[in-house]
């Protein structure tokens, strides 16, 4: 009954914290340690690259007939493969470190933040949360499928074996699927950091005026009363930026290298689309490598979006305290949101890989310019040839 009606942030987010924990991104805990949990983990990567072990003699078959009736595609389907085994292993080894440690974290000042915006009267629609949730972490994954289902329906046809294809097409799924689930769960807690700083915003402009044509008395209760919400908002906003750093930290390798895999998986993909391009023969694989292309893709505009739209929550508090000192003449609130806004300015609130990059629009841009420059090149090079 309790997942139907969530009373605070972790009841909100079963879904992800029970998706991450079954793919073992996040450790389970039993009887309050988490042996069981790190077992669980290694248990996972054992059957994985067994299975991926059992499965290699129909993989070179499937990929010995793709050499034969497809153009490139056997030869980046075969190093994809590899690839996606040894990018599950370090995902879920340095998940089970910083990922673990990180989740604890942000949930934990989350919280902490919640029950401070309580004493402001602020009631947060965790049921409406919880929704969002769940059709986020299950829209994610049901695409991720989808676009795996392409794969299977364009290359059954190679299978010699088709109980080993399909162990063989999972093995090759199921990093895209875990790779997935922690995007999801990063977006998850991005937006819920993005609406605690939405509902401060909120606030902020609120507070931002006192009524002039008040009687003196009344002028200054509310002063005084408006000075007190502006410094618990002053803490508030001091653990959400201390969130903001457990985030980078928890997450800045996924991010590196989902943004790697992820780049350069949209370059082979073109590759291939390039190849095929205008060839009547091969216009299933066109279609197929096309579509790998755009999910690639659409799931970095998916984190970047989700980052950008928390970022400027950020520089809009910083906008509204800079106004609110403006209309303040009153120096108890003055002082206070002069204050507040000092905070605001020192504290960057952005997410980045690692401090590598800051995962923002100009980050997809870079990528945008770099896959028209590839293609370019590419044109050049095979117009040469």
């Amino acid at each position: 009954m309790t997942s139907h009606k969530p009373r605070n942030l972790i009841k909100e987010s079963w879904s992800s914290l029970c998706m991450t924990g079954i793919v073992g991104l996040r450790l389970i805990e039993l009887c309050k340690t988490k042996l069981f949990g790190y077992i669980y983990v290694i248990g996972i990567l054992i059957l994985y690259y067994t299975l991926i072990y059992f499965t290699k003699e129909e993989a070179d078959k499937v990929y010995e007939y793709l050499d034969i009736t497809t153009i490139c595609v056997a030869k980046i389907r075969r190093i994809e493969y590899y690839v996606n085994a040894v990018v599950l292993g370090l995902m879920l080894i340095t998940s089970g470190f910083k990922f673990n440690l990180g989740t604890t974290g942000v949930y934990s000042n989350l919280n902490e933040i919640d029950n401070k915006l309580k004493l402001l009267n602020q009631k947060l629609n965790y049921d409406k949360y919880m929704r969002d949730n769940i059709l986020n972490i299950t829209g994610v994954v049901i695409s991720t499928i989808l676009i795996g289902l392409t794969d299977y329906s364009s290359t059954k046809n190679a299978a010699s074996n088709i109980t080993m294809f399909n162990l063989m097409w999972f093995g090759n799924q199921f990093p895209q699927i875990v790779n997935s689930i922690a995007t999801a769960t990063f977006v998850t807690i991005i937006a819920s950091c993005c609406t605690r700083q939405q509902i401060i915003n909120d606030l902020i402009f609120k507070l931002r005026n006192i009524d002039k044509e008040s009687y003196n008395t009344d002028v200054i209760s509310q002063e005084m009363h408006n000075g007190l919400k502006l410094k618990l908002l002053r803490k508030i906003f001091e653990i959400l930026s201390n969130t903001v750093i457990i985030i980078n930290e928890a997450y800045g390798f996924m991010l590196i290298l989902t943004f790697i895999t992820h780049f350069i998986g949209i370059s082979a993909h073109l590759y291939i689309v390039y190849m095929t391009f205008g060839e009547q023969n091969y216009i299933v694989d066109l279609i197929v490598e096309f579509l790998w292309a755009c999910f690639y893709f659409g799931k970095l505009i998916y984190i970047i979006s989700a980052c950008h739209s928390f970022e400027r929550e950020g520089k809009r508090a910083s906008k509204l305290l800079h106004e609110c000192r403006i209309d303040s003449d009153y120096n108890l609130l003055k002082q206070e949101t002069e204050s507040f806004a000092r905070q605001v300015r020192n504290v960057d609130i952005k997410i980045t890989a690692s401090n590598l990059f800051t995962v923002d629009y100009p980050a997809l841009w870079k990528i945008v310019l770099g896959q028209t420059a590839y293609v370019f090149f590419l044109s050049q090079f095979t117009s040469t040839k």
